[in-house]
This record gives structure tokens, sequence and C-alpha cells, in this order.
């Protein structure tokens, strides 16, 4: 796998001080020559939810993990509230923001982080109770970019091996880790699925991973075709500018495809054309133009989605406020997706540890 992107031989490390992201670190550092790697760097978010004593647990081993690596440790500090979607996506949204400063400010073509099958595995069955498509059931991809709060780069190298796989070598090369206490917690539905529904399945069916495995591959798959689909029907519904009629703009290029009857970041499609298209793809559609405008892709839940798709297939005149502050607006021809530019938000404290 390639961990740098392009020209670039800088890749940072996603580390917790736990055994995956300490067994990942040491891994890469003995590796450094042979993936062309020219600068190794680790990188810690502490969001502030658990007590001192372990935060402070997890630098000294961080520390003596970059001593050993001999790579420099970069750690920021977060204050994480949970908001409206809980404490678990308020943390990841921190250590997003925490990423992109650090791609910014070192230069970095990509980030490491240690997400393995096991864990590639619970992400499925997260999604799969929240009522997913193809897209959350398929998550934690081997190479994956992110737009927002990005450009961020993010690779996944230990995705074909176990917890198991990733326990028997921390033994072996005897990798000194800490493991947070909140991954007991039974309060968060990820860690039930951990403890108690993946064991019972592995016991139902001894090839359960495998079988996993090889469902996951599916689904990224079929969801690729769905998006590249999406692009199309973006492209080909977009109002082009100056009434031209053809030469439509390039979904990655310029989203903002009718600056001239739509608001300011938003996107202006030709509702008559969207009517030739399967529900389905029309949801993916609108997904789409979600995530090129800013947002998540969720459009505030499946209710919200099928509403858009209905109202898009009727033919009435109609506005559906969704999440975040986006409004999807429809006349007799076009569809105008909008969105309110949110308020600021606080930045996270960088230190740097040699």
């Amino acid at each position: 796998m390639r961990l740098a992107a392009g020209a670039s031989t800088r890749v940072g490390v996603a580390v917790s001080a736990g055994c995956d992201s300490c067994a990942l670190a040491t891994l890469l550092a003995r590796l450094r020559p042979h993936l062309g790697i020219r600068k190794l760097v680790l990188l810690h978010l502490d969001h502030g939810l658990r007590p001192a004593a372990e935060r402070r647990r997890d630098l000294e081993v961080l520390r003596r993990l970059a001593k050993r690596a001999r790579t420099p440790l970069v750690v920021g500090r977060a204050r994480v509230r949970a908001g409206g979607k809980g404490l678990e996506d308020a943390a990841r949204s921190a250590r997003l923001k925490f990423f992109a400063r650090a791609v910014r400010r070192l230069r970095l073509g990509s980030i490491a982080v240690a997400h393995h099958l096991d864990d590639r595995i619970e992400t499925f069955f997260l999604f799969l109770l929240r009522g997913s498509g193809s897209r959350g059931l398929s998550s934690l991809r081997a190479v994956e970019t992110l737009d927002r709060p990005g450009p961020i780069r993010i690779v996944r190298p230990l995705l074909p091996f176990t917890r198991a796989d990733i326990r028997q070598f921390a033994a072996s090369e005897k990798i000194e880790y800490h493991e947070d206490s909140t991954n007991i917690d039974p309060g968060f539905l990820r860690n039930r699925i951990r403890i108690e529904l993946v064991p019972l399945l592995g016991e139902w069916h001894p090839q359960f991973r495998l079988a996993m495995a090889a469902t996951i591959s599916a689904l990224e798959s079929e969801d690729a075709a769905l998006s590249e689909l999406a692009k199309s029907i973006i492209q080909s519904c977009g109002h082009a500018e100056n009434g031209a009629g053809h030469g439509w703009p390039s979904v990655e290029r310029d989203m903002d495809v009718n600056r001239s009857t739509a608001p300011k970041n938003s996107m202006s499609l030709d509702r008559r054309r969207l009517r030739l298209f399967p529900s389905a793809l029309l949801a993916r559609a609108l997904q789409q133009a979600d995530r090129s405008l800013g947002g998540s892709g969720l459009l505030g839940g499946h209710e919200n989605l099928s509403a858009a798709v209905r109202a898009i297939l009727g033919k009435s005149a109609a506005v559906i406020d969704l999440s975040g502050g986006r409004h999807l607006r429809m006349d007799r021809d076009r569809v105008i997706f909008s969105v309110a530019p949110g308020p600021a938000r606080r930045r996270t404290r960088t230190r740097t540890y040699v």
C-alpha cells in the first residue's frame, strides 16, 4: 500500500497509546526505508474525556514509543462535549480537525490509522443498527480522502488483520501500550457490539470474520459504482451557465453550477431531468450534493432523504429544511440545495514533544 500521496513522503500516524496504534507506529517505523517514508510523525489528540492520571499515562507511553521509533510526537488537546449526535461523533469531529491542521502545518501526504478487520466489522453493525446503506456498511476504506475539514488522506494498513493478529505482534515485539478504560464502558454501543455481539456470532459461525470481510468488500464495490452514477447524475442535471445547454461542469471542480440563480453555497439542478432516475440513485445524488457543500451526506437522517426524493418526484413546489442549516427548495423546473454558513469553531491547541 502507498502510504504517501504523490511525491510526498511525510506520513503521520494517529496514536492513542492503545495496542493497535502503538503496533502500527512500531511497524511503520521499522519498514520506513522499504515504504519510502522520509518523515514519520506520531499524532495524538487528548480529548479531555478521561481522568487526568490516565491521560498522563498515555503521554508517558507515547513519549517512550516516539523515542523507540525515533520520531517526533505531536500532541493536541481539545475540549470535547456531546452535541446533538453524541459524544463519539463529537470526539471524531475534533480528531479530524486536529489531523487537518497537522496535514497543513507538517505538510503530511497521508495519515495512517490503526483500524483493523474487527473495527470494520464493529462499524458495519453500528451502521446496520442506524439503518444505513452500502456506504455506511462498508465504512473504513483502505484509502480514503476526506474533503472536510481536510483535505486529509487516510490510509489503514492494518485492515486485513484481526485484533488477535495485532495483539500477537505486540507481544512478540514487547510493545508497551496503555488501554483506554472507556473501551469497556457498556454505555457505548460500539463496546457492546465488540464485547457481546461479535464473540457470540463467532461462536455460531467459526468463519464469521472471513464471511464479514467478503460481505463488506462486495458492499464497497457496489457503493463505488453507485457513487460514480450519482456524479454523472449531478453533472447531467446541473443548470449550465449562460443557458448553453451543454458542457456540464465537473462535479469535482465546481459544484455550484448555477451561481446566477442559486444563493451562495448552493447547487441548482434540473428537476425534470432528476425525475428520469430511480429513487435509489436520486437519494445517492442528494447525498453527494450534501457532501460537496460541506455536509456529512446524511441530510439529517433517512426520513429527510426519503422526503426529499418524494418531493422531487412530485409535481408541487416544496421547501424541505434539513439539518445543519441546509435547505432544499423546489419549483417547477429546479431543485436548489442551499447551505447557511455555520458558526466559527474553537481551535485545538497543539504541542510538539521530540
